[in-house]
């Protein structure tokens, strides 16, 4: 998982999601294994003021 900072992705124009909020979002994951895609669709918090990346997420998972 990479962290970011968010002065490194403000001027990507990709949604930032606040710690809590991304995690309750069911089309979005963090985890490479579980995307459908490895474009990053999205920024979510996590602690310390880092972010991490977000994918969408496979309707199927296990067939990727």
């Amino acid at each position: 998982m990479k962290t970011l900072y968010l002065f490194e992705i403000e001027a990507d124009e990709k949604p930032i999601f606040d710690i809590g909020e991304w995690e309750k979002l069911q089309n979005l994951t963090h985890e490479m294994g579980l995307a459908e895609d490895p474009s990053v669709v999205a920024y979510g918090e996590v602690k310390g003021g880092k972010y991490i990346e977000l994918y969408d997420k496979a309707e199927n998972p296990e067939f990727h």
